[in-house]
C-alpha cells in the first residue's frame, strides 16, 4: 500500500489525506532501508525530523553579528563627523556674513557721522586769496622734491 501512495504521490496525484497517511508513516520508526531516500525526502519536505545545526554554528553567528555592529559604528562615527564637518562650516560662514555686515553697517554710520559732523564746521583757514595760493605752492613744492629726490635714489640704484 506504502508503494502505490508513494507512486501516486510522485505522479501528483494523492490527496491531502493520502499525503497525511504517507508523512505519519514516513515519521515513524518503522521505514524500511529500502525506502530511506524516500524518507529523507519526507523529513526535508515536511519538517519530520529536528534540523540540527552545524557545529558551532552559534560562535560563527555571533563573530558575525559583532562585526556588523563594528561596521556600523565606524560607519555612524564617520556620518557624525560629516555632519559635525557641515555644521560647523555652515556656523562659520553665518558668522563670516554676520561680522561683514556688521561693519559695512558700522563704517556706513561713522561715514554719515563724519558728514554730518563736519558739514558745518569746515572752512577756509586763509581770508587772504594770495596767501592760500601762496601756501598751497609751497606744499606742492615740498611735495615735488621729495619726489624727485626718492626717483633719483631708485635710478641710481639700478644698473
Amino acid at each position: 500500500m506504502i508503494h502505490q501512495l508513494l507512486e501516486k504521490y510522485y505522479a501528483g496525484e494523492t490527496t491531502e489525506h493520502e499525503e497525511a497517511v504517507l508523512i505519519d508513516w514516513f515519521a515513524s520508526e518503522r521505514v524500511p532501508d529500502g525506502l530511506r531516500a524516500d524518507r529523507l525526502l519526507f523529513e526535508q519536505v515536511y519538517g519530520l525530523s529536528p534540523l540540527v545545526a552545524p557545529g558551532r554554528i552559534e560562535e560563527r553567528m555571533a563573530r558575525r553579528i559583532d562585526g556588523w555592529n563594528g561596521v556600523e559604528r565606524s560607519v555612524l562615527r564617520r556620518t557624525r563627523g560629516a555632519t559635525l564637518r557641515w555644521t560647523a562650516g555652515i556656523a562659520a560662514s553665518v558668522l563670516l556674513l554676520c561680522t561683514v555686515g556688521l561693519a559695512l553697517h558700522h563704517r556706513g554710520e561713522s561715514v554719515g557721522d563724519a558728514q554730518t559732523a563736519t558739514s558745518g564746521v569746515l572752512k577756509d583757514t586763509y581770508d587772504n586769496p594770495e596767501q592760500a595760493y601762496a601756501m598751497t605752492e609751497a606744499a606742492l613744492m615740498e611735495f615735488s622734491r621729495h619726489l624727485n629726490k626718492g626717483l633719483k635714489t631708485m635710478s641710481n640704484d639700478k644698473p
